[in-house]
This record gives C-alpha cells, structure tokens and sequence, in this order.
C-alpha cells in the first residue's frame, strides 16, 4: 500500500512536484544557459539532488498536514513517500548522458560535493526518456491501480474498458 485511497491524489501530486523539485537550482538557464544554476546550492545537481534534501521534504511535508484529522496514521508514510519521490529525480539523472560527464549528483551534499553517475548511460535524450522511464511506470501504474480497484482517468462519454483492450 503505498498511499490510503482518501488520500491518493494528495500522495500522487505531491510525489510528482517533488520528483520535479530539484530541477529548481536550474531554474536561470533559460534566460542565462548554463550559468543561470544556483551556485549557492551547488550549482545543477547539486543540494537539491541529495540525499539531505530530500530527507529534509520528507521531514517537513508531513508538518504541513499537522491539525488535520484524516492524515492521523499517514504522515510517517506521507514522509517516506515524499522523500524517495525526491531522490528519485537524483537517482534518475545518474542514469542520464546528458550533461553527466561534467555534471554528476552530488548525494552526499552539504557534506560534500563528490558527484556520482553511472559508468553506463540508460538515456540518451527525450526518445529514450519516453523508453525507459516513463512507458513503464505507465505500464506499472495501470497495472498497479487496476489490482487495487483504482478507475483509470477514461475521456468523457467513454464507456469502461477491461485492463488488456
């Protein structure tokens, strides 16, 4: 059980913006290409990558939920689930050749500023993105939500389908 029903959208919207937030240290390379990374956290791949930071999401996000009710029993979980959806964007850009040979994740960040990649590179621009990350976790979720009875998102006026049509 990764999130309690009454809560899975929360759960699921949360997780993607922090799956997203550590891009934030290059939040100036549009206006300023490479030069526009926040030096301050370590420039790309840097603090936001590592594994502090998203231990920290993980230890304030379920504050945000303190004097509400309905997170009573789930906030430990909301943590853990908040903090591998963040380092999951570092652990995901290991995987990458873009920019991996002058840019590695610094995980261990503030403590120090090694960076790590993998020696072999899954993905090599936004085809093999599509390949081999995002298909299978649409295959996974489709999967994982049909067994626990979850409706997939369907267009209006269309009639429900079985899992295999």
């Amino acid at each position: 059980m990764i999130a309690p029903r009454p809560l899975l959208r929360t759960f699921l919207i949360a997780g993607v913006v922090c799956a997203v937030i550590p891009d934030i240290d290059a939040i100036g390379r549009p206006f300023y290409g490479v030069t526009g990374d926040l030096q301050s956290l370590g420039g790309h791949r840097g603090f936001t990558h590592s594994l502090s930071f998203a231990a920290l999401l993980g230890l304030l996000a379920p504050l945000a939920t303190l004097g509400r009710a309905r997170w009573d029993g789930y906030r430990l979980l909301f943590g853990v689930f908040i903090a591998l959806a963040t380092v999951s964007h570092g652990l995901l850009d290991t995987t990458t050749s873009i920019g991996a040979v002058h840019d590695g994740v610094q995980f261990l960040s503030p403590f120090s500023s090694r960076q790590f990649t993998l020696s072999r590179h899954l993905v090599h621009g936004p085809f093999s993105e599509l390949f081999y990350l995002l298909l299978p976790l649409l295959a996974i979720t489709r999967v994982v939500w049909y067994y626990r009875g979850i409706p997939w998102p369907r267009r209006r006026g269309e009639r429900p389908q079985s899992l295999l049509s």
